[in-house]
């Protein structure tokens, strides 16, 4: 991850869409996930719904952005009595993390 000072992140944003086709032509963060009581990761999803981004604010005068990461489908502990088991989310620093624990914004 990327760390960057809390005042560039508008232009932090605008650069990495700019460079990612399928990325929204502005920003729209699309979930919220809380890490602690000092924060948390905010999602960016591509339009195809295959990749996003991340920005981890746990306070302080630093962000950091992730690269670009895909969405993977894993079996999820949570579903083992359903039909169709598999859960969507992405890796991040050796954890896997679900997209239904994002609250959507």
């Amino acid at each position: 991850m990327k760390s960057i000072k809390r005042e560039d992140l508008s232009k932090e944003y605008q650069a990495i869409i700019a460079n990612e086709i399928n990325f929204p032509a502005e920003y729209i963060a699309h979930g919220y996930y809380c890490w602690c009581n000092w924060g948390g990761y905010l999602i960016t999803l591509s339009n195809d719904g295959n990749a996003c981004f991340i920005v981890s604010d746990l306070g302080g005068d630093t962000v950091t952005i992730s690269d670009i990461l895909e969405i993977e489908y894993r079996e999820g502990l949570e579903n083992e009595d359903e039909e169709n088991n598999l859960s969507a989310g992405f890796e991040l620093d050796g954890a896997f993390f679900e997209l239904q624990y994002f609250i959507k914004i």
